[in-house]
Protein backbone atom coordinates (compact mmCIF):
# COMPACT_ATOMS: atom_id res chain seq x y z
CA UNK A 1 0.00 0.00 0.00
CA UNK A 2 1.17 3.50 -0.68
CA UNK A 3 1.29 6.19 1.94
CA UNK A 4 -1.94 7.77 0.79
CA UNK A 5 -3.77 4.46 1.16
CA UNK A 6 -4.07 3.70 -2.56
CA UNK A 7 -3.01 0.39 -4.03
CA UNK A 8 0.61 0.51 -5.12
CA UNK A 9 0.87 0.12 -8.89
CA UNK A 10 3.88 -1.81 -10.18
CA UNK A 11 4.79 -3.12 -13.64
CA UNK A 12 5.90 -6.64 -14.54
CA UNK A 13 8.23 -6.65 -17.55
CA UNK A 14 9.87 -9.56 -19.34
CA UNK A 15 12.06 -9.78 -22.43
CA UNK A 16 12.64 -12.66 -24.83
CA UNK A 17 16.29 -13.06 -23.91
CA UNK A 18 18.63 -15.58 -22.31
CA UNK A 19 20.44 -12.80 -20.44
CA UNK A 20 20.11 -12.71 -16.63
CA UNK A 21 17.53 -10.42 -15.04
CA UNK A 22 15.42 -10.16 -18.20
CA UNK A 23 12.29 -10.33 -16.04
CA UNK A 24 11.71 -7.64 -13.45
CA UNK A 25 9.10 -5.69 -11.51
CA UNK A 26 9.53 -1.92 -11.50
CA UNK A 27 7.96 1.08 -9.83
CA UNK A 28 6.74 3.16 -12.80
CA UNK A 29 6.99 6.43 -10.88
CA UNK A 30 10.75 6.21 -10.41
CA UNK A 31 11.70 3.32 -12.72
CA UNK A 32 13.47 1.50 -9.86
CA UNK A 33 13.54 -2.29 -9.79
CA UNK A 34 11.74 -3.80 -6.82
CA UNK A 35 12.20 -7.44 -7.93
CA UNK A 36 14.29 -9.25 -10.55
CA UNK A 37 14.42 -12.83 -11.79
CA UNK A 38 17.92 -14.07 -12.54
CA UNK A 39 16.65 -16.79 -14.87
CA UNK A 40 19.05 -19.61 -13.99
CA UNK A 41 16.14 -22.08 -13.92
CA UNK A 42 15.62 -21.49 -17.65
CA UNK A 43 19.14 -22.81 -18.40
CA UNK A 44 19.82 -20.23 -21.13
CA UNK A 45 16.43 -20.84 -22.71
CA UNK A 46 14.80 -17.86 -24.44
CA UNK A 47 11.21 -17.24 -23.27
CA UNK A 48 8.48 -17.10 -25.90
CA UNK A 49 5.75 -16.21 -23.38
CA UNK A 50 5.78 -15.46 -19.65
CA UNK A 51 2.52 -15.27 -17.70
CA UNK A 52 1.75 -14.98 -13.95
CA UNK A 53 -0.57 -17.78 -12.85
CA UNK A 54 -3.64 -16.02 -11.50
CA UNK A 55 -4.50 -12.51 -10.41
CA UNK A 56 -2.56 -12.87 -7.14
CA UNK A 57 0.00 -15.47 -8.22
CA UNK A 58 2.46 -17.65 -6.40
CA UNK A 59 4.18 -18.76 -9.62
CA UNK A 60 4.61 -17.84 -13.27
CA UNK A 61 4.52 -19.93 -16.44
CA UNK A 62 7.24 -19.74 -19.10
CA UNK A 63 7.24 -21.33 -22.56
CA UNK A 64 10.61 -21.52 -24.33
CA UNK A 65 11.00 -20.15 -27.85
CA UNK A 66 10.54 -22.69 -30.69
CA UNK A 67 10.67 -25.71 -28.34
CA UNK A 68 7.99 -27.78 -26.56
CA UNK A 69 9.59 -26.93 -23.20
CA UNK A 70 7.80 -25.13 -20.36
CA UNK A 71 8.69 -24.03 -16.83
CA UNK A 72 6.54 -23.25 -13.82
CA UNK A 73 8.56 -21.16 -11.36
CA UNK A 74 7.71 -19.64 -7.98
CA UNK A 75 7.98 -15.89 -7.42
CA UNK A 76 9.52 -16.18 -3.94
CA UNK A 77 13.32 -16.14 -3.82
CA UNK A 78 14.10 -18.71 -1.11
CA UNK A 79 13.75 -22.40 -2.09
CA UNK A 80 11.78 -21.39 -5.17
CA UNK A 81 9.54 -24.05 -6.71
CA UNK A 82 10.53 -25.12 -10.23
CA UNK A 83 8.70 -27.54 -12.50
CA UNK A 84 10.17 -28.31 -15.92
CA UNK A 85 8.24 -30.29 -18.52
CA UNK A 86 7.95 -31.26 -22.17
CA UNK A 87 4.50 -30.53 -23.64
CA UNK A 88 2.88 -31.83 -26.87
CA UNK A 89 4.10 -28.89 -28.95
CA UNK A 90 5.50 -25.39 -29.13
CA UNK A 91 3.34 -22.91 -27.17
CA UNK A 92 2.67 -19.65 -29.00
CA UNK A 93 0.43 -17.96 -26.39
CA UNK A 94 -0.83 -18.59 -22.86
CA UNK A 95 -3.29 -17.16 -20.34
CA UNK A 96 -4.67 -18.12 -16.93
CA UNK A 97 -7.97 -17.56 -15.17
CA UNK A 98 -7.98 -14.99 -12.30
CA UNK A 99 -8.10 -17.71 -9.64
CA UNK A 100 -4.96 -19.33 -11.03
CA UNK A 101 -6.55 -22.79 -11.15
CA UNK A 102 -6.23 -23.25 -14.90
CA UNK A 103 -3.49 -22.66 -17.48
CA UNK A 104 -4.72 -22.32 -21.07
CA UNK A 105 -1.99 -22.61 -23.70
CA UNK A 106 -2.14 -22.37 -27.49
CA UNK A 107 -0.35 -25.11 -29.44
CA UNK A 108 -0.86 -24.63 -33.18
CA UNK A 109 -4.64 -24.21 -33.64
CA UNK A 110 -5.64 -25.98 -30.40
CA UNK A 111 -6.12 -24.90 -26.79
CA UNK A 112 -4.58 -27.12 -24.11
CA UNK A 113 -6.04 -26.69 -20.62
CA UNK A 114 -4.02 -27.80 -17.58
CA UNK A 115 -4.74 -27.74 -13.89
CA UNK A 116 -2.10 -25.54 -12.28
CA UNK A 117 -2.41 -27.51 -9.02
CA UNK A 118 -2.05 -31.07 -10.34
CA UNK A 119 -0.59 -30.35 -13.83
CA UNK A 120 -3.16 -32.75 -15.29
CA UNK A 121 -4.27 -32.11 -18.86
CA UNK A 122 -7.99 -31.38 -18.64
CA UNK A 123 -8.95 -30.72 -22.23
CA UNK A 124 -7.72 -30.20 -25.79
CA UNK A 125 -9.97 -27.99 -27.92
CA UNK A 126 -9.53 -27.11 -31.57
CA UNK A 127 -10.31 -23.41 -31.37
CA UNK A 128 -9.11 -22.13 -34.76
CA UNK A 129 -8.44 -23.34 -38.31
CA UNK A 130 -4.96 -21.80 -38.42
CA UNK A 131 -2.33 -21.43 -35.65
CA UNK A 132 -3.28 -19.23 -32.71
CA UNK A 133 -1.22 -16.06 -32.35
CA UNK A 134 -2.58 -14.52 -29.13
CA UNK A 135 -4.72 -15.50 -26.18
CA UNK A 136 -6.44 -13.56 -23.38
CA UNK A 137 -8.78 -14.36 -20.47
CA UNK A 138 -11.41 -11.92 -19.24
CA UNK A 139 -10.99 -10.27 -15.83
CA UNK A 140 -13.96 -12.15 -14.38
CA UNK A 141 -12.62 -15.49 -15.63
CA UNK A 142 -15.70 -16.22 -17.72
CA UNK A 143 -14.26 -15.97 -21.24
CA UNK A 144 -11.11 -17.04 -23.08
CA UNK A 145 -10.45 -15.22 -26.36
CA UNK A 146 -8.07 -16.43 -29.07
CA UNK A 147 -6.85 -14.77 -32.27
CA UNK A 148 -5.41 -16.66 -35.23
CA UNK A 149 -3.23 -16.14 -38.29
CA UNK A 150 -6.25 -15.86 -40.59
CA UNK A 151 -7.73 -12.94 -38.62
CA UNK A 152 -10.44 -14.96 -36.86
CA UNK A 153 -11.27 -14.17 -33.23
CA UNK A 154 -12.97 -16.91 -31.19
CA UNK A 155 -14.49 -16.58 -27.71
CA UNK A 156 -14.91 -19.64 -25.47
CA UNK A 157 -16.55 -19.84 -22.08
CA UNK A 158 -14.03 -21.11 -19.55
CA UNK A 159 -16.58 -23.51 -18.06
CA UNK A 160 -16.93 -25.15 -21.49
CA UNK A 161 -13.17 -25.59 -21.74
CA UNK A 162 -12.66 -27.17 -18.32
CA UNK A 163 -15.89 -29.19 -18.01
CA UNK A 164 -14.97 -31.97 -20.43
CA UNK A 165 -16.91 -35.21 -20.01
CA UNK A 166 -17.28 -38.46 -21.90
CA UNK A 167 -20.66 -37.26 -23.18
CA UNK A 168 -19.61 -33.75 -24.27
CA UNK A 169 -16.15 -33.87 -25.87
CA UNK A 170 -16.35 -30.68 -27.96
CA UNK A 171 -16.42 -27.14 -26.60
CA UNK A 172 -18.56 -24.96 -28.85
CA UNK A 173 -17.42 -21.31 -29.11
CA UNK A 174 -19.57 -18.63 -27.53
CA UNK A 175 -18.67 -16.16 -30.29
CA UNK A 176 -16.65 -16.05 -33.50
CA UNK A 177 -16.01 -13.04 -35.71
CA UNK A 178 -13.96 -12.60 -38.89
CA UNK A 179 -13.77 -8.82 -39.29
CA UNK A 180 -9.98 -8.94 -39.79
CA UNK A 181 -8.25 -10.11 -42.95
CA UNK A 182 -4.75 -10.68 -41.59
CA UNK A 183 -2.98 -12.17 -38.56
CA UNK A 184 -4.28 -11.07 -35.16
CA UNK A 185 -1.35 -9.43 -33.40
CA UNK A 186 -2.87 -8.48 -30.03
CA UNK A 187 -6.07 -8.63 -27.97
CA UNK A 188 -7.50 -6.69 -25.05
CA UNK A 189 -10.67 -7.47 -23.06
CA UNK A 190 -12.37 -4.73 -21.05
CA UNK A 191 -13.29 -5.29 -17.41
CA UNK A 192 -16.84 -3.90 -17.44
CA UNK A 193 -20.06 -5.85 -16.91
CA UNK A 194 -20.55 -5.76 -20.68
CA UNK A 195 -17.06 -6.82 -21.81
CA UNK A 196 -15.74 -5.76 -25.18
CA UNK A 197 -12.84 -7.10 -27.22
CA UNK A 198 -10.25 -4.80 -28.75
CA UNK A 199 -8.47 -6.76 -31.49
CA UNK A 200 -5.75 -5.56 -33.86
CA UNK A 201 -4.11 -7.13 -36.87
CA UNK A 202 -1.29 -6.67 -39.35
CA UNK A 203 -3.57 -5.15 -42.02
CA UNK A 204 -3.71 -1.77 -40.20
CA UNK A 205 -7.10 -2.43 -38.56
CA UNK A 206 -8.33 -2.22 -34.96
CA UNK A 207 -11.80 -3.41 -33.98
CA UNK A 208 -13.92 -3.09 -30.83
CA UNK A 209 -16.46 -5.92 -30.63
CA UNK A 210 -19.18 -6.51 -28.03
CA UNK A 211 -19.17 -10.03 -26.57
CA UNK A 212 -22.79 -10.13 -25.39
CA UNK A 213 -24.32 -8.03 -28.17
CA UNK A 214 -22.18 -9.93 -30.71
CA UNK A 215 -21.78 -6.90 -32.93
CA UNK A 216 -19.06 -4.60 -34.25
CA UNK A 217 -18.88 -1.31 -32.36
CA UNK A 218 -15.84 0.54 -33.73
CA UNK A 219 -13.36 0.05 -36.55
CA UNK A 220 -10.15 2.10 -36.79
CA UNK A 221 -7.87 1.94 -39.84
CA UNK A 222 -4.26 3.07 -39.40
CA UNK A 223 -1.45 3.97 -41.80
CA UNK A 224 0.83 1.19 -40.51
CA UNK A 225 0.35 -2.38 -39.26
CA UNK A 226 -0.80 -2.49 -35.62
CA UNK A 227 1.07 -4.86 -33.29
CA UNK A 228 -0.21 -4.00 -29.80
CA UNK A 229 -3.25 -2.47 -28.14
CA UNK A 230 -4.95 -1.69 -24.83
CA UNK A 231 -7.73 0.45 -23.34
CA UNK A 232 -7.92 2.44 -20.13
CA UNK A 233 -10.17 1.09 -17.33
CA UNK A 234 -12.86 3.69 -18.10
CA UNK A 235 -12.96 2.47 -21.73
CA UNK A 236 -12.64 6.07 -22.89
CA UNK A 237 -9.28 5.76 -24.66
CA UNK A 238 -7.84 3.24 -27.11
CA UNK A 239 -4.05 2.91 -27.43
CA UNK A 240 -2.54 1.35 -30.56
CA UNK A 241 1.14 0.45 -31.01
CA UNK A 242 2.30 0.64 -34.63
CA UNK A 243 5.02 -1.04 -36.65
CA UNK A 244 6.99 2.20 -37.08
CA UNK A 245 7.14 2.91 -33.31
CA UNK A 246 4.29 5.42 -33.14
CA UNK A 247 1.47 5.20 -30.57
CA UNK A 248 -2.02 6.28 -31.60
CA UNK A 249 -4.56 7.40 -28.99
CA UNK A 250 -8.25 7.31 -29.91
CA UNK A 251 -10.46 9.18 -27.44
CA UNK A 252 -14.04 7.91 -27.37
CA UNK A 253 -15.29 10.72 -25.12
CA UNK A 254 -14.19 13.85 -27.00
CA UNK A 255 -17.01 13.78 -29.51
CA UNK A 256 -19.79 11.54 -30.83
CA UNK A 257 -18.27 9.41 -33.56
CA UNK A 258 -20.13 8.85 -36.80
CA UNK A 259 -20.48 5.47 -38.46
CA UNK A 260 -17.66 6.35 -40.85
CA UNK A 261 -15.41 9.37 -40.46
CA UNK A 262 -11.86 10.45 -41.23
CA UNK A 263 -9.66 12.29 -38.75
CA UNK A 264 -6.31 13.99 -39.02
CA UNK A 265 -3.77 12.83 -36.45
CA UNK A 266 -2.15 16.28 -36.64
CA UNK A 267 -5.19 17.84 -34.97
CA UNK A 268 -4.26 17.85 -31.27
CA UNK A 269 -7.86 18.62 -30.33
CA UNK A 270 -9.33 15.82 -32.42
CA UNK A 271 -10.45 12.43 -31.12
CA UNK A 272 -7.47 10.62 -32.67
CA UNK A 273 -3.94 11.80 -31.89
CA UNK A 274 -0.42 10.42 -31.62
CA UNK A 275 2.03 10.62 -28.77
CA UNK A 276 5.47 12.07 -29.40
CA UNK A 277 7.52 9.37 -31.08
CA UNK A 278 9.97 7.82 -28.59
CA UNK A 279 10.35 4.35 -30.14
CA UNK A 280 12.36 3.56 -33.25
CA UNK A 281 10.85 0.14 -33.94
CA UNK A 282 7.72 -1.98 -33.62
CA UNK A 283 5.67 -1.57 -30.44
CA UNK A 284 5.24 -5.05 -28.92
CA UNK A 285 3.31 -4.33 -25.70
CA UNK A 286 1.13 -1.60 -24.20
CA UNK A 287 -0.29 -1.47 -20.66
CA UNK A 288 -2.36 1.10 -18.75
CA UNK A 289 -2.38 1.53 -14.96
CA UNK A 290 -5.40 0.71 -12.79
CA UNK A 291 -6.33 4.38 -12.43
CA UNK A 292 -5.78 5.15 -16.12
CA UNK A 293 -3.06 7.73 -15.49
CA UNK A 294 0.09 5.90 -16.67
CA UNK A 295 0.91 4.11 -19.92
CA UNK A 296 3.84 1.74 -20.44
CA UNK A 297 4.97 1.12 -24.02
CA UNK A 298 7.53 -1.49 -25.07
CA UNK A 299 9.20 -2.27 -28.38
CA UNK A 300 11.06 -5.04 -30.16
CA UNK A 301 14.48 -3.57 -29.29
CA UNK A 302 13.81 -3.89 -25.54
CA UNK A 303 13.18 -0.20 -24.87
CA UNK A 304 10.25 0.72 -22.64
CA UNK A 305 8.81 4.17 -21.98
CA UNK A 306 6.53 5.37 -19.18
CA UNK A 307 3.95 8.01 -20.10
CA UNK A 308 1.73 10.40 -18.20
CA UNK A 309 -1.58 9.94 -20.02
CA UNK A 310 -3.30 13.27 -19.13
CA UNK A 311 -0.38 15.34 -20.43
CA UNK A 312 0.79 12.88 -23.08
CA UNK A 313 4.41 13.27 -21.97
CA UNK A 314 7.05 10.57 -21.51
CA UNK A 315 8.74 10.90 -18.11
CA UNK A 316 10.93 7.77 -17.97
CA UNK A 317 12.82 5.52 -20.38
CA UNK A 318 14.81 2.33 -19.83
CA UNK A 319 15.52 -0.92 -21.63
CA UNK A 320 15.87 -4.69 -21.41
CA UNK A 321 18.09 -6.86 -23.57
CA UNK A 322 15.66 -8.35 -26.05
CA UNK A 323 12.12 -7.90 -27.40
CA UNK A 324 9.68 -7.29 -24.55
CA UNK A 325 7.01 -10.01 -24.44
CA UNK A 326 5.25 -9.13 -21.16
CA UNK A 327 4.13 -5.76 -19.81
CA UNK A 328 1.47 -5.81 -17.13
CA UNK A 329 0.43 -3.54 -14.26
CA UNK A 330 0.25 -5.51 -11.01
CA UNK A 331 -0.24 -5.03 -7.29
CA UNK A 332 2.34 -5.82 -4.62
CA UNK A 333 1.88 -9.59 -4.61
CA UNK A 334 2.47 -11.32 -1.23
CA UNK A 335 4.59 -14.01 -2.94
CA UNK A 336 7.06 -11.31 -3.95
CA UNK A 337 6.87 -8.60 -1.29
CA UNK A 338 5.54 -10.19 1.92
CA UNK A 339 8.45 -11.30 4.10
CA UNK A 340 6.09 -13.60 6.03
CA UNK A 341 4.73 -15.28 2.88
CA UNK A 342 4.38 -19.05 3.30
CA UNK A 343 5.00 -20.85 -0.02
CA UNK A 344 2.61 -23.63 -1.06
CA UNK A 345 3.66 -27.22 -0.47
CA UNK A 346 6.22 -28.36 -3.07
CA UNK A 347 4.67 -30.29 -5.96
CA UNK A 348 7.08 -31.60 -8.59
CA UNK A 349 4.34 -33.20 -10.70
CA UNK A 350 5.10 -32.60 -14.39
CA UNK A 351 2.64 -31.33 -16.99
CA UNK A 352 0.73 -34.21 -18.54
CA UNK A 353 0.82 -34.72 -22.31
CA UNK A 354 -2.37 -36.74 -22.61
CA UNK A 355 -5.83 -36.57 -21.12
CA UNK A 356 -6.22 -39.36 -18.59
CA UNK A 357 -9.53 -41.20 -18.26
CA UNK A 358 -9.11 -40.87 -14.50
CA UNK A 359 -9.56 -37.11 -14.55
CA UNK A 360 -12.79 -36.65 -16.52
CA UNK A 361 -14.51 -35.03 -13.57
CA UNK A 362 -11.57 -34.02 -11.40
CA UNK A 363 -10.29 -30.67 -12.70
CA UNK A 364 -13.64 -29.22 -13.70
CA UNK A 365 -15.51 -30.37 -10.62
CA UNK A 366 -13.21 -31.32 -7.79
CA UNK A 367 -11.23 -28.10 -7.84
CA UNK A 368 -14.44 -26.15 -7.46
CA UNK A 369 -15.63 -28.61 -4.82
CA UNK A 370 -12.41 -28.01 -2.91
CA UNK A 371 -13.03 -24.27 -3.15
CA UNK A 372 -16.63 -24.77 -2.01
CA UNK A 373 -15.50 -26.94 0.90
CA UNK A 374 -12.95 -24.32 1.87
CA UNK A 375 -15.59 -21.61 1.56
CA UNK A 376 -18.02 -23.68 3.63
CA UNK A 377 -15.37 -24.21 6.28
CA UNK A 378 -14.56 -20.48 6.33
CA UNK A 379 -18.27 -19.74 6.59
CA UNK A 380 -18.69 -22.24 9.44
CA UNK A 381 -15.70 -20.77 11.25
CA UNK A 382 -17.05 -17.24 10.76
CA UNK A 383 -20.52 -18.25 11.95
CA UNK A 384 -19.07 -20.06 14.97
CA UNK A 385 -16.98 -17.02 15.81
CA UNK A 386 -20.05 -14.81 15.43
CA UNK A 387 -22.11 -17.09 17.66
CA UNK A 388 -19.34 -17.17 20.27
CA UNK A 389 -19.17 -13.38 20.24
CA UNK A 390 -22.96 -13.13 20.54
CA UNK A 391 -22.93 -15.60 23.43
CA UNK A 392 -20.21 -13.65 25.18
CA UNK A 393 -22.14 -10.44 24.59
CA UNK A 394 -25.33 -12.00 25.98
CA UNK A 395 -23.45 -13.27 29.00
CA UNK A 396 -21.97 -9.83 29.48
CA UNK A 397 -25.39 -8.24 29.14
CA UNK A 398 -26.90 -10.74 31.58
CA UNK A 399 -24.11 -10.10 34.02
CA UNK A 400 -24.58 -6.39 33.57
CA UNK A 401 -28.32 -6.75 34.10
CA UNK A 402 -27.71 -8.89 37.17
CA UNK A 403 -25.29 -6.31 38.48
CA UNK A 404 -27.85 -3.59 37.82
CA UNK A 405 -30.51 -5.61 39.69
CA UNK A 406 -28.19 -6.21 42.65
CA UNK A 407 -27.29 -2.54 42.83
CA UNK A 408 -30.95 -1.50 42.81
CA UNK A 409 -31.76 -3.91 45.63
CA UNK A 410 -28.83 -2.64 47.65
CA UNK A 411 -29.91 0.96 47.11
CA UNK A 412 -33.44 0.08 48.24
CA UNK A 413 -32.09 -1.63 51.36
CA UNK A 414 -29.87 1.35 52.12
CA UNK A 415 -32.82 3.72 51.74
CA UNK A 416 -34.91 1.56 54.08
CA UNK A 417 -32.14 1.43 56.66
CA UNK A 418 -31.72 5.20 56.41
CA UNK A 419 -35.47 5.65 57.03
CA UNK A 420 -35.29 3.29 60.01
CA UNK A 421 -32.26 5.16 61.34
CA UNK A 422 -34.06 8.49 61.00
CA UNK A 423 -37.11 7.04 62.78
CA UNK A 424 -34.91 5.75 65.61
CA UNK A 425 -33.22 9.13 65.92
CA UNK A 426 -36.61 10.82 66.10
CA UNK A 427 -37.83 8.31 68.70
CA UNK A 428 -34.68 8.83 70.76
CA UNK A 429 -35.17 12.60 70.68
CA UNK A 430 -38.82 12.26 71.78
CA UNK A 431 -37.86 9.79 74.52
CA UNK A 432 -35.13 12.14 75.76
CA UNK A 433 -37.52 15.11 75.85
CA UNK A 434 -40.15 13.08 77.71
CA UNK A 435 -37.64 11.93 80.36
CA UNK A 436 -36.33 15.45 80.78
CA UNK A 437 -39.86 16.81 81.36
CA UNK A 438 -40.58 14.13 83.94
CA UNK A 439 -37.42 15.03 85.87
CA UNK A 440 -38.24 18.75 85.85
CA UNK A 441 -41.78 18.12 87.05
CA UNK A 442 -40.47 16.08 89.99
Amino acid sequence: MSQNGNVQQLVLLSASSSNPFSTRIINPLNKNYVWQFRGQELQNGVPQVLEPIGEIPDSFFVAIHNTPLVHMIGFWNKQRQHVKAIVPGHISAVCTDPSGNFIIAAIAETLHVWSSLTRELINIVKSQFLPITCLKASCDGKFVVSGAEDGTVVVHELTELVAWTKIQTKAEPFLRYTQHSAKITDLHITSSNQPRILSVCANHTAIVYSIYAKCLLIRIVEDYPIFSCCMDPAESKIFLGLEDGNITVASLSKKQLKREEQFSINDSLGPITRLNKKHSDRITKLAVSFDGSILVSCDVTGQYNIWDIPSGSCFATDSLQGPIITAKFIQAWPSVFDSEFIPPKPNSQSFHKQISSEIFNIPAVSLKEIEVEKSDQHMKNALQKLLDNMQKENQSNNASEANDTTSAELRAQIATLQEERDALKKANVELYDMCQNLIVDD
